[in-house]
């Protein structure tokens, strides 16, 4: 079984312990029901929790795989000298690394969601704002029929 996520970029530094908590025991079943894949879009927030709790699990459980579905090549260039560094290090971990564009356009964004969506089982989501990335990728897995969990509800169907 294959799972992806998404998730705001902004996050309130009070619910994170919560929220990193919840999302590792969602992983952590997700893994007991058979899931190997993890499928993550490099973003930074909820994106940048779920791939280093992947890779941290990875530890115990060698065989799941963490790939990322970038938007382009270079599409973190504009952050913060910490966060690209992060960034590099999480792409050279990864199992493997897919770019749903050769370059940056207007759509590449939505192209890497929908990729992810279609690419997947499951979609486990920090939703919590009904505007932006995460609520349109929450839709188009609805539209198409997959399940989805949300971390912000504690994990409950959404």
């Amino acid at each position: 079984m294959t799972v992806c996520f998404s998730g705001h970029r902004n996050i309130d530094k009070s619910v994170l312990p919560r929220l990193k908590a919840e999302l590792e025991s969602t992983i952590r079943k997700l893994i007991s029901d058979g899931t190997d894949v993890f499928i993550c879009g490099g973003a930074l927030g909820f994106d940048m929790f779920a791939e280093q709790t992947i890779l941290a699990l990875q530890e115990e459980f060698p065989h799941i795989q963490l790939v990322l579905a970038l938007p382009c090549p270079g599409h973190y260039r504009r952050w913060g000298a910490a966060e690209q560094e992060a960034m590099e290090e999480m792409i050279d971990a990864a199992n493997k690394t897919v770019y749903v564009s050769s370059e940056y356009t207007r759509t590449c964004m939505f192209e890497r969601n929908e990729y992810m969506v279609d690419s997947s089982d499951l979609l486990v989501c920090y939703l919590t704002e009904f505007k932006g990335g995460t609520v349109q990728t929450t839709n188009y897995a609805k539209r198409v029929g997959k399940k989805i969990v949300n971390v912000a509800d504690g994990g409950t169907n959404g």
